[in-house]
């Protein structure tokens, strides 16, 4: 039985009250959140310890493909592992996941949970093609086959392509992009090592048919040596499958939209590759149903620096201030700060740790709170222990706020809870690589998710652990 929800619509800001609830102490049921914090926390302890005494001999590195006499391969195609005339290739295949998944459907529901065994192999390629000096043409494309051993009806195949044309000259750099996902999954497959942009369905638990299709296009006019000026636009479609529903809600109703933006920037290169610029960009959100409470225009504007590896500090920043406009008058907006932070720290040299915080608006599945706030951060890592052995982690905790009040019926007692939702979602993810030759790897990983709400009944966890292989040819 699931929970109903009526709404009692107002015009109040998106940052509730904190609730009671989260001032409880949590229950001591969660054994999975303990196991995979102490995981995390022994291999971090690993990775800031002083490197072994055995595992600082010299690297060896892998030996780069000879190029032809009097040839120099550029560092953007350094990947390939083959050459055929002037293609660049790099085929890989690859078992990216064989273990187990304790919550196959990403269900809050306690008695809808299933676990399964699951396996996902994969096969991709990637290649470049450089022509006149200062063209080349890039793509990557991968098919996962997603394979469970009870859910026979889950079985299916993901697939992915990235396409990007890029010319660059001492005054005008130019590039355009195409990103395609056609995938099944839920909120712990998106948990990945060293970060990855947000899902267009953020608050989407539960396993979803989610389709994306971006392209973009980014002009960059070198003014000086250090002045610069940059224009952009995109466009993105996000589509879900129409038979995807929860408590009667269908995304595809709800999310399938279309995502146009476009901006300028102004920058400045402090370092030849560092660089600060004043930013303003603005998005329009039209959705493919029509009178759709989510169609709205947003602006943004503010500053971002890149600052490159320079001793032990590199990474980007951005904060900007956002005014979102819901085309219903009657809507409730957004006004406020955003930010994005991804800061790389390397104490050392043998350590690499990535500080990360964001926080904006998404697009939420709720009829009567169409978007969110989304705030939070967390750490990465990356630490090679010796020349074939390393291990990475990573820990965030992101809170979503909804503006809108709500109310439950509890199916337990039919007693109402009305209040602003409010989800606390934490994340933890840990693996082990080891490197059997230059071109196999085999890995262990473990992930977990646990969302914490307001609302009792959206309380849900999910655990993977498993292992990994790719080979590249």
């Amino acid at each position: 039985m699931h929970p109903t929800y009526r709404s009692a619509r107002t015009t109040s800001s998106l940052f509730p009250k904190p609730s009671s609830r989260f001032s409880e102490p949590l229950s001591t049921n969660r054994s999975p959140a303990r196991i995979v914090s102490f995981l995390l926390a022994s291999l971090l302890a690993v990775a800031l310890t002083p490197q072994f005494a055995w595992a600082q001999r010299p690297q060896r590195p892998r030996e780069p493909q000879q190029p032809e006499e009097g040839t120099e391969v550029p560092a953007s195609l350094r990947f390939a592992d083959l050459k055929l005339g002037p293609l660049y290739l790099q085929p890989r295949v690859a078992l990216k996941s064989f273990g187990w998944d304790s919550n196959v459907l990403g269900r809050s529901d306690p008695l809808g949970q299933i676990s399964d065994f699951r396996i996902t192999p994969s096969a991709g390629l990637k290649l470049a093609v450089p022509f006149q000096e200062r063209h080349m043409l890039s793509a990557d494309g991968e098919v996962d086959y997603l394979w469970f051993k009870e859910n026979d009806d889950l079985r299916t195949f993901n697939t992915a392509f990235w396409g990007k044309y890029e010319y660059t000259s001492d005054r005008w750099d130019f590039e355009i992009e195409n990103r395609f996902v056609d995938a099944d999954r839920t909120q712990l497959d998106l948990i990945e090592i060293g970060g990855g942009e947000v899902p267009p369905g953020a608050d989407i638990f539960e396993r979803v048919r989610e389709l994306t299709n971006r392209l973009g296009a980014v002009a960059r006019w070198n003014l000086t040596t250090r002045v610069y000026v940059e224009a952009r636009g995109s466009r993105r479609l996000v589509r879900y499958d129409p038979e995807d529903s929860i408590t009667g809600i269908r995304y595809a109703e709800e999310l399938n939209r279309t995502e146009e933006s476009g901006g300028v920037a102004f920058g400045y290169k402090i370092w030849p590759t560092s660089s600060i610029a004043v930013i303003g960009d603005w998005d329009l959100y039209g959705c493919e149903k029509v009178g759709n409470p989510r169609d709205a225009e947003t602006s943004r504007a503010g500053a971002r620096v890149e600052m490159s590896p320079v001793g032990t500090v590199s990474g980007e920043l951005l904060v900007a201030y956002r005014d979102l406009a819901p085309r219903e008058p009657d809507l409730v907006g957004y006004t406020g700060i955003v930010l994005e932070a991804d800061i790389a720290l390397r104490p050392g040299g043998i350590v690499e740790i990535h500080l990360l915080a964001d926080r904006d608006i998404f697009p939420t599945y709720w009829r009567d709170n169409t978007y969110a706030l989304r705030q939070g951060g967390g750490l990465s890592f990356r630490r090679p222990v010796s020349r074939s052995l390393a291990i990475e982690g990573r820990a965030t905790m992101h809170e979503a706020s909804y503006p809108i009040e709500a109310t439950e019926i509890s199916p337990e007692d039919g007693s109402e809870i009305t209040a602003k939702r409010l989800d606390r979602v934490y994340r933890f993810d840990g693996r082990v690589e080891w490197r059997l030759s230059q071109s196999t790897t085999l890995g262990f990983r473990v992930g977990y998710i646990n969302r914490i709400s307001n609302f009792p009944r959206l309380d849900m966890d999910g655990f993977i652990i498993g292992s990994s292989y790719s080979l590249v040819y």
